[in-house]
């Protein structure tokens, strides 16, 4: 059996490689982080709750959730930073 030997690379081959194997990492989702679960999907895995009490404690947070604040397409900020965050949290509820 034969020893394998690596072709010698420059440093910016070298640099060039692991550019494309990071790139190629990244697009394969190596680095993504895992979803969290849902409000209900945490509650139901609890094990303690049946699916009608997930549902139920999920709408109750739904209608608890303040309303978003309108605002004009040139104000950025405050305002949208809080609309984004509610609709994150509108979004993982189920």
């Amino acid at each position: 059996m034969t020893d394998f030997q690596p072709k010698p690379q420059t440093p910016e081959e070298v640099a060039d490689g692991l550019r494309d194997a990071m790139r190629q990492a990244k697009e394969d989702g190596v680095f993504d982080k895992p979803k969290p679960p849902t409000l209900y999907d945490a509650l139901y895995a609890e094990g303690r709750m049946h699916s009608f009490i997930c549902d139920t404690v999920c709408e109750i947070v739904k209608k608890w959730l303040p309303d978003e604040v309108e605002y004009e397409e040139n104000e950025l900020g405050y305002n949208q930073g809080w609309n984004d965050c509610l609709e994150e949290i509108r979004e993982k509820l189920r």
